[in-house]
């Protein structure tokens, strides 16, 4: 069955871009209109650049994907769509567009590139859990110490690449509904880095006071690392609850053996 006169309508639009200009008698070339053309044909342009009347294809078809602004969408047997060269007013006008559509195809490509970079980057570790493995402050595992001890023992338990959770790792998990309401999460080492250092700190000023030396000391004073605990406070509700230096209830001993919060 032939298409409706309102698509018939739409594809006639198609092929108008095809039809040369400057066939008035104030400029330009005339052009000899075919005066054959019959109901379901539309005017279009030959090899040779000549007005031709020719069928539209019957039924459901697939569209080319014509070039934009120098190809228009054609048929010549009457049964499918083809792409065709525009007429073209200006010479070298084709060549033109065509370099700018390559240019902008290339500019999508390198968005696409930037934005898939972007999302892929995490900004976060996503909390694994705890290791079953207790440690001091002076964390080894095999020749490793130290942090990458904690990330060989992490990556044991979790897969590889699971590390020890720094505090900014454990916020947004929390802040993301990583780690819910639901949960429960023991006492356990976490990375931080504050420059202040907790009372009776011999590391001042080194980054190293509250992470029992970037977790290669156990000393039971002078020195204290940082826990995590996700528990519930007086009023009910969950928090997160971060130990430091060596005052109890909220101390971080780094003689105190605790798991390891793990992050992936």
């Amino acid at each position: 069955m032939r298409t409706s006169n309102k698509k018939l309508y739409l594809v006639a639009c198609l092929f108008a871009p095809l039809v040369a200009c400057g066939s008035d008698t104030t400029g330009g070339t005339q052009v000899m209109l075919p005066g054959n053309c019959t109901a379901g044909q539309v005017l279009t342009t030959d090899e040779n650049a000549q007005l031709v009347c020719t069928n539209l294809p019957i039924g459901s078809k697939p569209l080319k994907d014509c070039v934009p602004l120098v190809e228009a969408l054609t048929s010549d047997d009457g049964s499918s769509f083809k792409c065709t060269n525009r007429n073209n007013e200006n010479p070298g006008g084709d060549v033109a567009v065509t370099s700018v559509n390559q240019i902008s195809t290339t500019l999508n490509s390198i968005e696409t590139t930037v934005n898939n970079l972007l999302g892929s980057r995490q900004t976060f570790g996503e909390f694994k859990g705890v290791t079953t493995a207790m440690t001091s402050g002076n964390i080894t595992s095999g020749t490793s110490r130290g942090i990458p001890a904690a990330s060989a023992i992490c990556a044991a338990q979790f897969g590889t690449g699971a590390y020890m959770c720094s505090v900014y790792d454990i916020y947004m998990n929390v802040a993301r509904d990583k780690i819910k309401q639901s949960d429960s999460v023991a006492k356990s080492w976490v990375y931080m880095q504050s420059w202040k250092d907790p009372a009776g700190s011999s590391m001042t000023r080194t980054g190293l006071s509250d992470n029992c030396a970037s977790y290669t000391n156990n000393a039971s004073t002078g020195v204290y690392g940082t826990a995590f605990e996700w528990t519930a406070l007086t009023n009910g509700a969950k928090a997160m609850k971060f130990s430091s230096g060596g005052t109890a209830p909220n101390a971080a001993l780094c003689n105190a053996n605790l798991p390891i919060a793990c992050c992936l």
